[in-house]
């Protein structure tokens, strides 16, 4: 298995769920808004399905499917799939 180097964002809480990057959001084949979660121990990809607001200059309002202490893929999500070994560039 491949591992790719990704970045890492721990959201900003926005009051209303959560302001991540624009580029953290991708639209799976059903058309679903998603993100990649990491869990840190494992280290691996985990797509999650989220519910999307308004734009806000770089960055997107997640209304649900974030937990506070989640980490998401911020950059890269395109290239990556379900269960792939990820380690952090920072």
């Amino acid at each position: 298995m491949n591992t790719q180097n990704v970045s890492i964002h721990t959201r900003e809480n926005a009051g209303t769920g959560f302001m991540v990057p624009v580029g953290a959001v991708f639209y799976d084949t059903a058309g679903r808004a998603c993100v990649w979660k990491v869990e840190p121990g494992k280290m691996v990809t985990q797509k999650t399905t989220v519910t999307t607001a308004e734009l806000s200059g770089e960055k997107i309002n997640v209304l649900h499917g974030l937990e506070p202490g989640d980490n998401i893929i911020t950059a890269g999500a395109s290239f990556l799939k379900e269960g792939q070994k990820v380690k952090f560039l920072n």
